[in-house]
């Protein structure tokens, strides 16, 4: 109802979310709702370029330098253009505490905020939202979820978007999904290079939406097709996503294989861990970034635990649910001036001094085994 009433009311929309495939898929399923809505409700020809505006995210909170650059950009629009304060929608992201404070400055300015997200959300952020989308289901990625609500939106796409949501999945894909994407045309295969393709392009030029670019990847169109609204042959799309698979797939085993022979392995507690020094064995600004990496080396191992340690940040990776905040409690209380924080909920990352780097990797590890008690 908030996205169907801001396209009627003439608002821009602004969509949010993490620079992640299942983010991607998530922020590009709203899109694909709301593009039709608009084309309907104004006649200009670059008015799906003028209301409706997908920002992806650098990190996995919505922090106040994001919200400083959205509200800047909208007291702009404003300004000069006469346009009307905009919905932000939030896919993936902003539904913890550490986002509270950007919420809130979208807030102070009347800005319509929308956090739509799988993943548990912490109780106050429905209080700081105007909608929170936040449905208690096990298995439920983000994509899945914003591909339901956009069909919510506008039933007609239902069939555009069907293969989206096993694209957000990296394993334990619902069957139901892959169904859909299969009857949409996208076996297994595909949905995996689409996959592949989206999450080494968000990677690159992170903070920039990519509309014709992700458009070509997920839905076979060029960037004029996607003004026009018209299919082109599909053809074309696997093979730009099977080319880009080609490159994630020899960026990351590259990557990868050096990890692998630089792991530290231990056991703590009955709990195999493996911990790779992320600041010397990675190429820092190169493709994949250490939160993906973590991904592949832990599905890859056998360690109960992988941890990538860098100069002043990690990321835990288990194969039990781990309160990641409870985990950053207990190793501050082992590590009292290192400065510990659970920065990233959603990426698995805590922040913490340089200074004391050692003593924060034994007490992270021990705070982590403690949870598989």
């Amino acid at each position: 109802e908030a996205i169907r009433r801001a396209v009627f009311e003439s608002r821009p929309i602004v969509v949010r979310h993490a620079a992640t495939a299942d983010g991607y898929v998530a922020g590009v399923a709203l899109e694909r709702a709301i593009l039709p809505m608009v084309r309907e409700e104004h006649a200009e020809s670059d008015a799906e370029y003028h209301y409706v505006n997908r920002r992806p995210l650098e990190e996995s909170v919505y922090e106040m330098n994001d919200a400083t650059n959205d509200v800047t950009s909208m007291l702009q629009d404003r300004d000069r253009h006469d346009e009307k304060l905009p919905l932000v929608v939030l896919a993936g992201t902003a539904s913890t505490v550490e986002s509270e404070d950007g919420l809130e400055m979208l807030g102070i300015y009347g800005a319509k905020r929308v956090v739509v997200d799988a993943a548990p959300a912490d109780p106050e952020i429905a209080d700081t939202s105007d909608v929170l989308v936040n449905p208690d289901a096990d298995g439920l990625s983000t994509g899945a979820l914003a591909s339901s609500l956009a069909t919510t939106v506008s039933p007609e796409v239902r069939e555009e978007i069907a293969h989206l949501p096993a694209v957000s999945y990296w394993e334990d894909t619902p069957d139901s999904y892959l169904d859909a994407a299969r009857e949409a045309g996208f076996d297994e295969e595909a949905v995996t290079e689409l996959r592949e393709a989206i999450a080494l392009e968000a990677f690159y030029q992170s903070y920039d939406e990519k509309r014709e670019l992700v458009g070509d990847l997920l839905f076979g169109e060029s960037p004029e097709a996607v003004a026009a609204g018209a299919p082109e042959d599909a053809a074309e799309s696997e093979t730009l996503a099977g080319h880009i698979a080609t490159q994630f797939r020899e960026k990351m085993d590259t990557e990868v294989e050096t990890a692998e022979a630089n792991i530290e392995r231990s056991e703590s507690g009955g709990v195999e861990v493996a911990v790779l020094d992320t600041e010397e064995y990675t190429h820092k600004y190169d493709f994949p970034p250490s939160s993906l990496l973590l991904d592949e080396l832990h599905r890859r191992g056998d360690a109960a635990v992988t941890i990538g340690v860098a100069m002043d940040e990690l990321w835990v990776r288990a194969d039990t649910d781990v309160d990641l905040r409870e985990v950053a409690r207990e190793a501050a209380s082992n590590a009292p001036n290192a400065g510990i924080s659970a920065a990233g909920l959603r990426e698995g990352r805590i922040e913490f001094l340089s200074g004391a780097r050692e003593e924060v990797e034994i007490a992270v590890v021990g705070a982590v085994v403690e949870q598989f008690d």
